[in-house]
C-alpha cells in the first residue's frame, strides 16, 4: 500500500513538472520595446495603419514632403516598406530605404535599397523583405535627397517600429 501511494505521488509530481515545462515553452516572451526617444529622429513619419501625414517643408527647399512606412504582409510572410518624396521642381532625386532591427540597445541596419530618378518631381517606391527573424522589432528609415541646379536638400524620415511575432 505504501509503495502504491509513493508511486502515485511520484507520478503526480512528474506530470506536474512536465506540464510546467510545456507551459513555459509555449509562453510568448517578447523582448523589451525600444525606448520612445530612439524610435524616431524626425517628424516625417507615417505608419500605413495610422495614416499620419507626411512631413511638409515650408522653407526654401526642394522637397516639400517625404515619409516612409513599414507593415507586415501576412499573405506572403514579408515586411512591406514604402518610401516617398515630392519636390517643388523637376530635380534629380535619390531615395534610400534602410530596414533596421532593434538589437536591444540601438537600431542596426539590416539591408538597404537605393532608388534614383532624374528630372522628376517625386519618387514613390515599395519593397518587400522576407528574410527577417521572428521575435524582433523592425522599422524603416528613409533618407531623402534632391538636387536642383546647385541647390541640394537632404532630410530623413523614420517609421514607427513594428514587432514581428
Amino acid at each position: 500500500m505504501k509503495k502504491r501511494v509513493m508511486s502515485f505521488l511520484c507520478a503526480l509530481v512528474l506530470i506536474f513538472c512536465f506540464s510546467l515545462v510545456t507551459y513555459a515553452e509555449n509562453e510568448d516572451i517578447r523582448p523589451p520595446e525600444p525606448p520612445i526617444d530612439v524610435e524616431s529622429s524626425d517628424l516625417g513619419i507615417i505608419d500605413g495603419d495610422e495614416g499620419t501625414p507626411p512631413t511638409r517643408s515650408t522653407q526654401n527647399a526642394i522637397l516639400y514632403e517625404w515619409n516612409c512606412s513599414i507593415t507586415i504582409n501576412k499573405q506572403n510572410n514579408s515586411l512591406y516598406m514604402i518610401g516617398r518624396q515630392n519636390a517643388f521642381y523637376y530635380s534629380d532625386q535619390k531615395l534610400t530605404l534602410y530596414l533596421q532591427k532593434w538589437d536591444g540597445t540601438k537600431w542596426v541596419d539590416v539591408t538597404s535599397w537605393i532608388f534614383i530618378e532624374f528630372n522628376t518631381t517625386g519618387i514613390l517606391r515599395d519593397v518587400s523583405f522576407s528574410l527577417y527573424e521572428h521575435g524582433n522589432y523592425y522599422r524603416v528609415r528613409g533618407v531623402h535627397y534632391a538636387k536642383y541646379g546647385s541647390q541640394t536638400h537632404t532630410t530623413e524620415s523614420t517609421a514607427p517600429y513594428i514587432y514581428v511575432e
